[in-house]
């Protein structure tokens, strides 16, 4: 297997796969799912204010990792962690009143890659040391996962199967719903130097101990091109990636072609496809079908609409949709980045088109470790920055207004 190949393979032309979800009887309607997405009418308004920011703690180590997640729903709960030494991460739940903040022992924990809701109101976190160390698994990867409660706390002893696998990657994770919306586990994309890509789906049991389960999506040998992408709503999981295709060029050569995979032992082919020149921008299963949004040259958006039983078209645009056409969905993507001394927060929507005005978080010297989550009307903004030898974890919520 090789390492991830670089972005700009992905050039998508949708050539896909989909299967029939496992865990849905055949017989069972498809039910609208809540927008669990920062969208238009929460997050896009024109006006938006940042809470002050709080100081979550403090770490020393040299590489940082943070991670923040949400638990959805009436009574939403927020989780921030941090790489905070070799083998522990900290945590802290964030609310009006900050929780207390916590350590747990985590081998590995030093680079942690996925902080996700689960079951039962938790948390899961993952983490991947890119080199463990002695005996016979020296230069191999460890991949660790331990369940925390809404308050930070363990759940029950960490998942640490022995190391197998050399240059063992993270790619892609997505969260993984009920029929109700619900967070039910995770979903993680991993790629390794030999072994290919893979999917692994992370739950917590009712006692907390976390149960692994492999996805039959995967990828084999050293020529495939990893998983990118990982999409997941009412336990369907689409992947998005990159394979070799049946079809040549002029001279005789295999064109690579994207796919797109649903949850199942079977592939078929949607029967549309995109150019090369298009970028998928947004992918959400609606029950057993699946909308599929991507951007044409000058900002046009096409939509399609697949069936998840045979991959058939079901609705969507043949033609483009105007830059100025109403969209189907109304997802707002947030992006943060330091610019002149300022975390800033803008906004984009499905064309890529801004959102508003940017938003200042807060002043920051230097680079900037970033994350955040939303939680159905907040979104909550942790980030660290470097002072002297330390990093400091701050947080921040932001809101919005008047609707565009």
């Amino acid at each position: 297997m090789r390492a991830p190949a670089p972005r700009s393979i992905f050039a998508l032309a949708l050539v896909g796969a989909l299967a029939v979800p496992v865990t849905h009887a055949q017989t069972t309607p498809a039910q609208p799912l809540p927008m669990l997405e920062p969208d238009q009418v929460h997050l896009g308004g024109s006006s938006c204010t940042a809470s002050v920011p709080r100081e979550l703690g403090r770490s020393s180590v040299r590489n940082l990792r943070l991670r923040v997640a949400s638990q959805p729903g009436p009574r939403p709960s927020t989780l921030a962690v941090w790489s905070s030494g070799e083998h522990t991460v900290a945590s802290r739940r964030i609310d009006r009143e900050l929780g207390a903040l916590n350590s747990v022992a985590l081998d590995q924990g030093l680079n942690v890659q996925v902080l996700a809701p689960v079951n039962g109101g938790r948390f899961l976190v993952l983490s991947v040391g890119a080199l463990c160390s002695g005996g016979r698994t020296r230069g191999y990867s460890c991949v660790r996962a331990i369940g925390l409660d809404a308050d930070g706390m363990p759940t029950g002893a960490a998942h640490a199967p022995e190391p197998s696998t050399q240059q063992f990657d993270v790619v892609s994770s997505a969260t993984l719903r009920g029929v109700d919306g619900a967070p039910s586990g995770v979903a993680v994309a991993t790629v390794s130097r030999w072994g290919g890509a893979s999917i692994d789906l992370f739950r917590l049991d009712p006692g907390g101990r976390v149960m692994v389960e492999e996805h039959p999506i995967r990828t084999q040998g050293p020529s495939d091109y990893p998983i990118e992408l990982l999409t997941a709503d009412g336990e369907q999981v689409v992947a998005l990636g990159s394979q070799d295709g049946p079809a040549t060029d002029e001279e005789g050569v295999a064109l690579r072609r994207s796919f797109v995979l649903a949850l199942g032992q079977r592939r078929h082919v949607i029967t549309r496809t995109a150019p090369a020149s298009a970028r998928l921008s947004w992918a959400r299963a609606r029950g057993t079908d699946l909308d599929l949004f991507y951007t044409m040259p000058r900002g046009d958006v096409r939509w399609l609409r697949v069936s998840g039983r045979d991959g058939s078209f079901l609705d969507g645009t043949p033609t483009t949709l105007a830059p100025t056409a109403e969209l189907p969905a109304t997802p707002v993507f947030p992006a943060l980045a330091v610019t002149r001394g300022s975390l800033t927060l803008t906004r984009t929507d499905l064309r890529g088109a801004a959102v508003g005005q940017p938003l200042v978080m807060a002043r920051v010297a230097g680079r900037a470790i970033t994350s955040w989550s939303w939680d159905g009307s907040a979104l909550h903004v942790v980030w660290g920055a470097r002072v002297g030898r330390e990093w400091v974890i701050s947080e921040s919520s932001v809101t919005c207004s008047a609707a565009l």
